[in-house]
């Protein structure tokens, strides 16, 4: 029996359109949140806060020896990946703000709740930033040999 497509398609279009919403609009909020930066702050950290994390790592590992590039590298994956982190932030925020639930019950158990969730939420997108900085490091740390010999020359050709 051949593959229904059209079938497939139907059955899983509404996880398929909120992922797409959220891949966008949080595509849209960290370009907003970059352009705000660049208006804002000094271009120090508007450098940190919009770094390419992947040239950033491989300069990274080829300057400078293996700990101290890990150690660069968790800070700079640590700032690079901020913007992103703080877009999916407020889209997740919006998106409870919006919630019915919200709008049905205005009770303090429903502060509670929403404060709650908030708490949740900031954690693990700070733990989230932590971990994935961490792993750039140790990622770096240990492949630091292989990689550093294999780019060294991509920097040449630009």
């Amino acid at each position: 029996e051949e593959f229904d497509w059209f079938r497939c398609l139907l059955k899983n279009l509404d996880s398929f359109t909120t992922s797409a919403k959220r891949c966008l609009t949080v595509s849209f909020l960290k370009k907003v949140f970059e352009s705000l930066i660049q208006h804002f702050l000094s271009p120090k950290y508007c450098d940190k806060l919009s770094k390419d994390l992947s040239k950033s790592m491989l300069r990274k590992c080829i300057k400078f020896s293996r700990w101290t590039a890990c150690k660069k590298i968790f800070f700079t994956a640590l700032w690079g990946n901020l913007l992103f982190s703080a877009s999916c932030f407020v889209y997740d925020v919006a998106v409870y703000m919006t919630s019915p639930r919200i709008k049905s019950d205005s009770t303090l158990q429903s502060l509670l709740n929403g404060m709650v969730w908030m708490t949740r939420k900031t954690s693990f997108y700070g733990l989230s930033l932590v971990s994935s900085s961490l792993g750039f490091a140790v990622g770096a740390y240990f492949n630091v040999s292989v990689v550093a010999p294999l780019c060294s020359g991509l920097f040449d050709m630009a």
